[in-house]
């Protein structure tokens, strides 16, 4: 087959060629008319939904000018791609082959287009894979072709090739998939140099419907659109929100949301990575992407200035300039012309390829890092506004001063009206219990207690680090550190055989309340005359224990144990204590029998069983807690919260040291002994004897030292009948007397 016959049985057109030294059409004319295939993505489920959504207020510590309003702008879609793809396409037209080889490279792709016309994708990594393989890969392939080094090398700088690189990661119930395009050193084979210069995220099914595309960009014509001080985007206008109607601005912010709101992405051909903590990072060496949600926080971090969301048939551009989130008109597979050559797939991200280092990079104003913990130092004490809502059975007079409130961090020379470091409640005789009626099997946060607890993530606690098995169902599932709970718990209140279901903070208390307030409870505090949708003058304000969750000490089949810190500008701690942390919602509410959970949750226990574990452990050990000399580690009590209507607790209790090992003497083995047998004098059977659960501290030899923990499988005497509780206790005992002799 001669060229004529040959281009005749390809999509690309065939213009009469002027000079037989050029047979094919220009380059820019080949991306143009190139055409793309048609997938059937509708049926696609991906929910997306805002549980997974990662956003924090924090995010905006790390750079307070960064852009946070969203307008729309086809400045980067229409000049600067269009002005750097015709630059490139001329350097590389020097060569005489170079039309030739991107019409064989095109033509590959237009006849797979017309094979594939109207297939069904199956998910987001369908639609990955098609990109990596067919839309991406032209000027790739090119660049590291030895007859265009001359040409690429006047694009890129010298040394330097550029590729785009998928990524997958699975956060709580869905998979995300990225691609990122990255600038990499060809002489540089650790790949300490690689950056990345922009990034595409897949978005298909219900919420990537050409519906929710377009609205996304009529809301950022019409409507304003900025990022809210917990980094959620928000359709500020009531007007274009009632126009889209609440789906849809409900899937217009939350693909905001994921645009503008993200995680780092992890290289894992490296050691190094970003350290994170609620939006909070310091970068030991570098700081790199890492591939899991959004892309806010990645433009931010990485001095990335360009993004992309797209379901293939539809696709939107974002670019940071003139101090905003510039999003482009709606660019379909096939909508380039002569005058908008990069409004089609091959050429847009021909065009990406080809960027300047300039319009690439971040304008410095937007790189300013300051400083994370200078910032979070100031969240020392915090004040409140009422909340709107009013419950139901119970007048504001008669409540506590938390409920009606939402909470806000207070700076400011007032001090705080009600202390709840554990230094000052020591000085009260210990933790003061502060329910107000009797718990059952559910409960709002307030009726826990006061917000008295201020937990928040170390710097070791990386996105990364969160995902592993050892710490995921305890800081990753609800991760939004740090977090005010609500508590310590009274467990004379817990009237239930189970932990209560947590509801929010909105729902009206049970129509009892009213009759059953304690008449000891903390009046409500005298507030200036204001209306209920304006902040209170702060005029009562509280200050609540600070800790930094640290060092993992180990992890369970219910409680992942971390060792705890006081921040430098708060009082440090009365003694060396610990956290046990647990969200419920990693446990499923019922089991599969077909299930393998131990692959994605620990255990295999249902929600119900970890709360009864839970309650009854602390059930215990409040019981325990009375006996003198102690069995247990001293117990501060057991806060709860809600994260994203996830819930989780936290119990916090004295480190008492590591585990017993080596040969034990006969002092210590007496006194491992004499704490099983005043633990069954106590009505305690531990119910799960091992080395691991006798604790004492290396640096103390004192037999009168060593402490039991771990009292989640626990039973107490009155679940049994005397004869069973007189053989569980022989089998205990000898249990011990088992684990002793064993060195």
């Amino acid at each position: 087959m001669d060229g004529a016959e040959h281009l005749k049985s390809s999509p690309i057109p065939a213009p009469k060629p002027t000079r037989i030294s050029e047979p094919y059409p220009s380059i820019i004319e080949q991306l143009i008319h190139c055409r793309h295939a048609r997938y059937v993505t509708e049926h696609i489920q991906n929910p997306y939904p805002w549980d997974d959504v990662e956003t924090s207020g924090s995010l905006l510590f790390i750079n307070p000018n960064f852009p946070r309003t969203f307008t729309h702008s086809n400045h980067l879609i229409d000049y600067i791609l269009p002005r750097n793809l015709r630059r490139a396409c001329e350097m590389i037209e020097e060569y005489p082959d170079a039309r030739g080889d991107l019409a064989w490279s095109l033509e590959k792709t237009a006849t797979r287009a017309e094979r594939v016309d109207g297939r069904r994708l199956w998910s987001d990594d369908d639609i990955s894979m098609e990109f990596l393989s067919y839309y991406i890969t032209h000027l790739p392939r090119m660049s590291r072709s030895g007859r265009y080094d001359n040409a690429v090398n006047s694009i890129l700088p010298p040394g330097h090739f550029r590729d785009w690189f998928r990524a997958e990661e699975r956060f709580v119930s869905n998979l995300y998939i990225r691609l990122f395009f990255r600038d990499i050193s060809s002489n540089d084979t650790t790949r300490e140099s690689d950056t990345v210069k922009a990034f595409l995220e897949f978005r298909s099914g219900s919420m990537g419907s050409s519906r929710t595309f377009e609205a996304v960009v009529l809301a950022t014509k019409v409507g304003v659109v900025k990022v809210d001080g917990q980094g959620r985007a928000v359709i500020t206008r009531k007007k274009m929100r009632k126009r889209l109607g609440r789906k849809v601005v409900d899937q217009v912010e939350r693909l905001l949301t994921h645009v503008c709101a993200s995680r780092p992405y992890y290289n894992p051909d490296s050691e190094s990575e970003l350290l994170m903590c609620d939006g909070f990072a310091s970068d030991n060496r570098r700081q790199k992407p890492m591939a899991d949600r959004q892309m806010w926080c990645q433009m931010l971090h990485h001095s990335v200035r360009i993004g992309l969301v797209t379901s293939h048939e539809c696709t939107l551009l974002f670019y940071l300039n003139d101090g905003q989130l510039q999003l482009s008109d709606v660019i379909h597979p096939n909508d380039a012309t002569a005058g908008r050559p990069c409004r089609s797939l091959t050429s847009l991200f021909f065009a990406l390829s080809t960027v300047s280092e300039n319009d690439f990079a971040l304008p410095d104003e937007y790189a300013r890092h300051p400083s994370p913990n200078k910032a979070e130092a100031l969240v020392t004490d915090w004040t409140f506004d009422l909340r709107p809502e009013t419950h139901v059975g119970a007048s504001v007079e008669n409540l506590p001063w938390w409920y009606h409130r939402v909470y806000k961090p207070y700076v400011g020379p007032q001090p705080a009206s009600a202390d709840f470091t554990f230094v000052e409640l020591s000085k009260q005789g210990g933790l003061r219990m502060t329910a107000i009626e009797d718990i059952h099997d559910e409960a709002t946060v307030q009726q826990l207690g006061p917000p008295s607890l201020f937990v928040r993530l170390s710097s070791e606690y990386t996105f990364q680090r969160v995902k592993k098995d050892d710490c995921w169902h305890s800081l990753l599932r609800a991760r939004r550190w740090p977090s005010l709970l609500h508590g310590p718990i009274s467990s004379s209140h817990l009237c239930s055989s189970r932990l209560p279901n947590l509801l929010p903070a909105s729902t009206s208390l049970p129509a009892s309340l009213g009759q059953t307030l304690s008449t000891t409870a903390d009046p409500l505090p005298a507030v200036s005359s204001c209306t209920f949708d304006l902040p209170i003058v702060p005029n009562f304000v509280f200050r609540p224990q600070t800790v930094v969750v640290g060092e993992l000490l180990s992890w369970g089949a219910v409680w992942d144990v971390f060792r705890l810190s006081s921040p430098p500008e708060c009082t440090a701690l009365p003694f060396e204590m610990i956290a046990k942390i647990i969200t419920i919602e990693c446990f499923e509410k019922v089991l599969d029998p077909e299930t393998n959970y131990e692959i994605w949750i620990r255990g295999g226990a249902t929600q119900m069983e970890i709360q009864q574990q839970v309650n009854r452990e602390y059930l215990v050990l409040s019981q325990l807690a009375i006996l003198d000399p102690p069995v247990i580690p001293r117990v501060l009590g057991l806060w709860g919260g809600l994260q994203r209507d996830y819930q989780v607790w936290v119990m916090i209790m004295e480190f008492v040291g590591e585990k017993l090992e080596g040969k034990l003497g006969k002092e210590d083995k007496a006194a491992v002994v004499n704490l099983y047998e005043r633990l069954h004098a106590a009505g305690v059977l531990h119910g799960d004897v091992r080395r691991r659960h006798m604790r004492r501290r290396r640096e103390v030899s004192n037999p009168q030292a060593i402490r039991l923990i771990d009292f989640d499988r626990a039973i107490v005497r009155s679940q049994l009948s005397e004869g069973e509780w007189r053989e569980s206790v022989e089998n205990e005992m000898k249990e011990v007397i088992n684990v002793l002799q064993f060195d």
